[in-house]
């Protein structure tokens, strides 16, 4: 039996839907939903790699040394896991379209502050505040998915688009930004990115009428939602997803941040491939992403993609870490590993979804959390195996442990989800006007 029927059908979303004639003709409500979900991925994910390829250039024009610069996208990550933490007891206080708004604005407003700020310190303050900016949007834009779309086959196709518009940012913004510095500065590159970013608030704010009004059920003390919050992750289906997704960002961490230091090692004089690398790795994850939505329904639903494609991560990163054979076949092994990534993102997204019932959103504040703490931890023991061995053989067995621990938690998970049918009753979803 697949677990897509495990989940059982969602149940349709109550209230009334909101008239064509009250929105702007962008596109009919649905679409327009999902135009705003996606423009707000890419402009927010896409500006957690903004500043990276003008470390160089900012660390001169701070003074400050390029491991001081680089510690940006720490603060980011401590930006984004403190915005969940603090916004997840008053998620059912939230209006989700209201947010988005809000952290378009933030992020135009914080890269704007980017270019300008003069001291190094106020910049790590601004990193913070944009980096919670970027949780928060693709935080609340799943949310608005999860009650547009609470039908599973529709929901997986929406979330993988806009996965894949979430990598989209961050693979096409970097050339485009060192384009435009390549004319002028790297502060007009941040504020054309700025601009852009405006242009998404705009068109939020412009599609207001258009979109869902959902709050997580009825308005609860912040106490009884963390608490709720809480109960709903102990529950074995959610608590399993939970720890997979957890452990699937710790090797991704740990790969992710030494991949151009192990390219330069392996294929020393061909550092042309280190961006090659890093883009292929970026189109797979988009095309893996985009095609998610059909894996997910081919391979049975969220629980059958989520073994698949786990299991294909952990071949092709020992592929990739030990096979060596050319920078031809490292690229092409990212590029597919990257793929595996994205249908996996998808399937145990589909999972929370399907499981979290009223309380999706504040689960998935919680995930931000967990994933965060887990990719920034992944980092850490990543750099330690970097430093333990010479020519990166002690990172190589790392990646491929960690990919392997993954695994762990996927048996559980599939006992939890075929226990979860059998005995919880249906508690999809709901829409609240």
């Amino acid at each position: 039996m697949s677990d897509a029927a495990v989940a059982g059908p969602a149940p349709r979303p109550a209230g009334r839907r909101p008239s064509p004639s009250s929105a702007i003709a962008l596109a009919s409500p649905p679409a327009r939903t999902l135009l705003v979900v996606v423009l707000m991925a890419a402009i927010s994910q896409g500006h957690g790699t903004s500043v990276g390829p003008f470390l160089n250039e900012m660390a001169a024009a701070f003074h400050v040394s390029l491991g001081q610069m680089g510690q940006l996208a720490a603060a980011a990550t401590i930006g984004g896991a403190v915005s969940s933490l603090g916004v997840l007891p008053f998620v059912s206080r939230l209006r989700p379209r209201a947010m988005l708004a809000l952290v378009a604005l933030g992020v135009a407003a914080g890269t704007v502050l980017t270019a300008v700020t003069p001291w190094f310190p106020a910049l790590y303050v601004v990193r913070l505040v944009t980096g919670a900016c970027n949780v928060l949007a693709l935080a609340m834009g799943f949310v608005v998915l999860g009650r547009a779309y609470a039908a599973p086959a529709q929901h997986a196709v929406r979330v993988g688009v806009v996965l894949a518009a979430s990598a989209t940012g961050p693979t096409v913004g970097p050339p485009a930004l060192r384009w435009i510095a390549s004319w002028s500065s790297w502060q007009l590159a941040q504020l054309a990115y700025a601009a852009a970013a405006a242009l998404v608030a705009l068109v939020v704010l412009a599609a207001w009428r258009g979109l869902p009004a959902v709050t997580e059920g009825r308005a609860t003390a912040a106490r009884a939602r963390l608490g709720s919050a809480l109960r709903t992750a102990a529950l074995p289906a959610v608590g399993a997803t939970l720890a997979v997704g957890g452990l699937r960002e710790f090797a991704a961490g740990a790969l992710g941040a030494f991949l151009a230091g192990f390219v330069a090692t392996k294929y020393p004089g061909q550092d042309a491939w280190i961006g090659l690398t890093f883009s292929a790795g970026g189109l797979g994850y988009v095309g893996g992403a985009a095609l998610s939505g059909l894996a997910v329904r081919w391979l049975g639903g969220p629980a059958r993609a989520a073994v698949v494609s786990l299991g294909a991560t952990a071949v092709l990163t020992a592929l990739f870490g030990w096979v060596t054979v050319s920078p031809v076949w490292t690229a092409a092994a990212q590029a597919l590993l990257a793929a595996a990534m994205g249908v996996s993102a998808n399937a145990l997204l589909g999972l929370l979804h399907a499981y979290s019932g009223t309380d999706y959103g504040a689960v998935l504040l919680l995930n931000s959390v967990l994933t965060r703490l887990t990719a920034v931890l992944g980092t850490l023991i990543g750099g330690l195996a970097v430093d333990a061995t010479p020519g990166f053989a002690g990172w190589q067995i790392a990646i491929c442990v960690a990919a392997v621990v993954v695994l762990a938690p996927v048996r559980p998970l599939l006992r939890a989800a075929r226990g979860a049918t059998q005995t919880a009753p249906d508690t999809g979803p709901s829409r609240s006007a």
